[in-house]
């Protein structure tokens, strides 16, 4: 497998192509990227490159991966809204939106682009969610509709719900978390982040909550900053770590074939990842001139999480406010 890219133009002094690799391709070490380049696996402009080249903006890396096994995904997402403009995808647990690690085509970007029928050659994330995260994903088909809606973002002008069964029982109502986010400094956890007074703002604000059933609560979180891992942080923070989420404490095992939490909670047909779905979102469309709510229904993962937990409720997720 061959994979290109387009070193960016703003890149205007010369740098040698291995730092350049092991510094923009960080799923191998820079020993490994020179290991490629002497090998004569990377070609620049068309010509094989050697440990000694230097690349500048503007210029095409061509890398032969050779043949392997991409880690598996699910690839059952769904275009829920489309305009000539803007597209929304549903997307399910078990996805990345880009390409990361050995994941070259098993990601939702590649999809959409290369795979998807009609393809959309041009389409550009505008915002993300997590691997194990379902739901809603906005995306756009030009560069120009991508920043102006990502200045919503930063303007913290769009609105966002998710729904997340947690553990714990909740009877102490908490309407607001605001506390602020910092990456954390174990060397184990090089991805993990925590609650930090030295850290960065953040706010949660939880709209709904409900007991479904013994030593299970479902919320419904809206955040108002865009942390990294943010609702994750701070459901732990507060107690009540999201089902499933090893890296923020969840004591709960899931799998495929059910929940073991040592023997207290004996649940099936669970997800077999972290239960949180952004359910809603709200915006203004740029090119109609008016706001736009998209909705995507609890999954059928989590649905079957939240009967097994033992509602005797409605069951799905809960009522973003209008």
């Amino acid at each position: 497998m061959i994979f290109t890219t387009r070193i960016p133009v703003n890149i205007t002094t010369p740098q040698p192509v291995v730092d350049y690799l092991a510094g923009r391709f960080t799923y191998h070490s820079h020993d490994t990227w020179t290991g490629l380049v002497a090998s004569g696996s990377i070609r620049i402009d068309g010509r094989t490159a050697t440990v000694h080249d230097t690349v500048r903006g503007n210029q095409t890396i061509a890398y032969d991966a050779g043949e392997f096994e991409e880690p598996p995904a699910d690839l059952d997402y769904a275009i829920i809204y489309e305009d000539e403009w803007l597209l929304a995808v549903n997307k399910p647990g078990n996805l990345l939106i880009h390409r990361a690690g050995r994941s070259f085509r098993n990601n939702l970007m590649y999809h959409l682009r290369s795979v998807h029928t009609p393809s959309y050659a041009t389409a550009r994330c505008i915002h993300r969610l997590d691997r194990n995260t379902s739901g809603i994903v906005l995306v756009a088909k030009t560069a120009q509709l991508q920043s102006e809606i990502d200045c919503q973002f930063r303007m913290r002008t769009v609105h966002k719900w998710y729904d997340a069964i947690v553990e714990g029982v909740m009877n102490k109502p908490i309407d607001r978390i605001d506390a602020p986010i910092g990456r954390d400094a174990s060397p184990d956890f090089r991805s993990r982040f925590r609650v930090d007074p030295a850290g960065k703002e953040a706010v949660t604000i939880v709209e709904q909550c409900e007991v479904i059933g013994p030593g299970f609560s479902q919320l419904l979180l809206k955040p108002l900053t865009g942390r990294t891992h943010q609702l994750r942080v701070h459901c732990a923070a507060i107690g009540h770590p999201v089902v499933g989420d090893r890296l923020y404490g969840s004591t709960v095992s899931v799998s495929g074939n059910g929940i073991d939490g040592g023997g207290s909670n004996d649940l099936h047909s669970a997800p077999d990842r972290h239960a949180l779905h952004c359910a809603k979102i709200v915006f203004h469309h740029p090119r109609k001139n008016l706001e736009c709510c998209i909705e995507a229904p609890l999954p059928a993962d989590m649905a079957s999480l939240r009967e097994y937990a033992g509602s005797s409720k409605k069951k799905g997720g809960m009522t973003p406010p209008d």
